[in-house]
């Protein structure tokens, strides 16, 4: 099947269209952040849900926001442009959506036989990494001989951050893994990257006892916030971090 929209697969497995891709694709002759902001609003996309955003530069080095929008969303996308472009842009997303339905439901021998196909490549890739990597391996044995969650100052320190604890919360609220409030949302707790540790502390100025809540990070945590940094989707976060 030929590629008519390039189809990508973000950091949580999901597969994703650049929104501007698919607005190209369908000729819509409307200014594309007004297009893709009109949707959001009328059809009531959420994000996080339906759609994710990322600080990106354009050719002529501007700051631009990228919308990279599910597959679900794109089909919809595509049937309210009501035209042949559309008709062909949604079929196109059915049929991707029922080759990886097909992928799935591989029998065992097929599936043993792909996966240990991309073991093999992902243990030749890990080698060439390994190597590259020695300089960090310090780090590793220091996570690894931590059983306990540690906070985002130690994150630092041990993982070797450059960019310091509060503009960790920054970079970790702007990639939608922290809330406003510095708490993780609910997801990424349940995949045991943060915990949330409630103490209680007297403040005598107004004569009452109060809580505090602190983030702290796990050993996945730790990994999964360095694979942030290092990805090259979120580069434009970090420079501006670290100026």
């Amino acid at each position: 099947m030929k590629e008519l929209i390039k189809i990508t697969e973000n950091d949580e497995g999901v597969q994703t269209v650049n929104a501007k891709d698919l607005h190209e694709f369908l000729e819509i002759k409307k200014d594309f952040s007004n297009w893709i902001k009109y949707q959001i609003e009328s059809v009531g996309f959420k994000e996080e849900l339906d759609f994710s955003t990322i600080l990106a530069r354009s050719q002529n080095n501007r700051k631009i926001i990228e919308y990279h929008i599910t597959i679900n969303m794109a089909k919809e996308l595509s049937m309210l442009a009501r035209n042949e472009k559309g008709k062909k842009a949604r079929q196109y997303f059915i049929e991707c959506e029922t080759r990886l339905k097909k992928v799935v439901a591989l029998t065992d021998d097929e599936f043993i036989e792909k996966a240990l196909s991309i073991a093999t490549k992902r243990v030749g890739a890990l080698k060439l990494e390994i190597e590259v990597m020695t300089p960090k391996a310090l780090f590793y044995d220091q996570v690894t001989e931590s059983p306990d969650y540690i906070d985002m100052k130690q994150v630092c320190k041990v993982a070797g951050i450059d960019l310091g604890r509060n503009k960790l919360f920054i970079f970790l609220r702007k990639v939608k893994v922290l809330m406003k409030n510095n708490e993780p949302y609910q997801s990424y707790v349940d995949k045991g990257f943060f915990r949330l540790i409630e103490s209680s502390y007297y403040d005598d100025i107004n004569d009452v006892t109060r809580i505090s809540i602190k983030t702290v990070v796990s050993q996945k945590g730790i990994e999964y916030i360095i694979k942030l940094i290092n990805s090259p989707r979120y580069k434009i976060y970090i420079d501006e971090l670290r100026k």
